[in-house]
């Protein structure tokens, strides 16, 4: 296993003004509390061995937390996880080397998960391989996801629902500077950027963009965000798009029952005029193609340009 824990005081030259320095002289910006371990699992065998590499390294931390983090710094390459989902741990922090060079993929029903405590993911991009899958989720009370300069690409050509990211049971997920995008063609599936639900979760989209565009099946579903009963969903200065251009079903950002999403400086866009199933805020028929006016943001359910159903709620602000 080609897995080395490096000394921050003997091989990491310095950590200091939230950076690694490492032995090269090379530097990169941490997104997570200034670790004492550094753990670093090189991209030098196949992808399906290097991503072995990796769930090894995590699961040989056992004494990590919030106070004593760990970073695995990963190298330039793919790391592939496999068909079991690759569960984080608590104060076990993921980096890449950039979102263009370093790529953690997996074929499970769930790549990447985090069931309890707080972890990040940042500078790598994540990808689906095939089949119905969610890229990464977040679960359970207490629970603290955050993406930092990530990229989340669904794959087209796979059948059924594919999400980008998800969280529900109360877990808090934040993405910052994350772009989740989809371009392509899922035939008679539904393609998800966002999805949160249950009581008490909530999702931050920070200085970020969700573009799911499907471009050839009108059987197919394409939806920016959707936020499900007893959830949040907070959008600062980002831009969200959910369209279908063979003229299924396309939203920007869905309401379900009991759901709510606030909007501060964002642009929200789809080309659909109908809506299909009990979401609010989807449709978005005025927009068409555009962006909503800072001058005359929608105001209410009584609003044309959104729909909302039961125990529903929506507001956009301008910065």
């Amino acid at each position: 296993m080609r897995v080395f824990l490096l000394s921050v005081a003997l091989l990491v030259a310095t950590v200091a003004s939230g950076q690694l320095v490492f032995p090269d002289g090379s530097t990169q910006t941490t997104a997570f509390p200034t670790p004492n371990n550094v753990v670093y699992v090189p991209a030098t065998g196949t992808d399906g061995d290097n991503g072995s590499d990796l769930r090894d390294a995590i699961a040989a931390i056992s004494d990590a937390s919030f106070g004593n983090p760990y970073v695995i710094q990963l190298d330039p390459g793919t790391y592939d996880v496999g068909a079991t989902t690759l569960t984080l741990k608590d104060g076990v922090h993921i980096k890449g080397a950039h979102f263009d060079s370093t790529e953690i993929e997996g074929s499970a029903a769930t790549i990447l998960s985090l069931t309890a405590g707080y972890a990040t993911i940042s500078d790598c991009r994540l990808e689906n391989k095939t089949g119905a899958q969610t890229i990464f989720q977040a679960t359970g009370t207490e629970t603290e996801a955050e993406l930092l300069d990530v990229i989340v690409e669904i794959k087209d050509g796979s059948t059924g629902t594919v999400t980008g990211v998800a969280a529900s049971g109360g877990a808090d997920v934040v993405l910052s500077r994350c772009i989740i995008e989809f371009d392509g063609t899922r035939s008679g599936s539904t393609t998800l950027g966002v999805s949160i639900t249950g009581t008490n979760t909530s999702c931050d989209v920070l200085h970020s963009e969700i573009d799911i565009i499907e471009i050839a099946s009108a059987t197919a579903s394409a939806i920016g965000v959707r936020s499900g009963s007893g959830s949040e969903i907070e959008i600062f200065s980002s831009r969200i798009e959910g369209s279908n251009e063979a003229d299924g079903t396309g939203r920007a950002i869905d309401v379900l029952s009991g759901g709510e999403v606030i909007c501060t400086g964002a642009e929200v866009v789809s080309n659909q005029t109908a809506l299909s199933n009990a979401g609010g805020f989807a449709g978005m028929a005025v927009l068409f193609f555009g962006t909503i006016p800072a001058e005359n943001p929608p105001t209410g359910p009584g609003d044309s340009t959104f729909t909302l159903y039961s125990q529903c709620s929506l507001e956009y602000a301008d910065l």
